[in-house]
């Protein structure tokens, strides 16, 4: 299984803003893409995030999901 270290990408232990979670959009997308059908996020090295970033997280996975079957992500 896949796994994305969100704070490898985002070096910040807050992660605030819907545009910080948009930045990582490729990474999810490649993800999802790749074949793998299943991935992880590690977010190992954030000691806190906002409803704001891991709501346009979902979104992300989302909008990349659409008309998908079978893909799985575990947060």
């Amino acid at each position: 299984m896949n796994t994305i270290r969100i704070f490898d990408l985002i070096p910040r232990r807050i992660l605030v803003t819907r545009a910080s979670a948009r930045s990582i959009e490729p990474n999810l997308a490649g993800a999802l893409t790749g074949g793998q059908g299943e991935f992880t996020l590690d977010f190992s090295g954030v000691d806190g995030l906002t409803p704001s970033f891991l709501d346009e997280v979902l979104s992300i996975l989302d909008e990349h999901t659409q008309g998908t079957s079978g893909t799985k992500y575990t947060v």
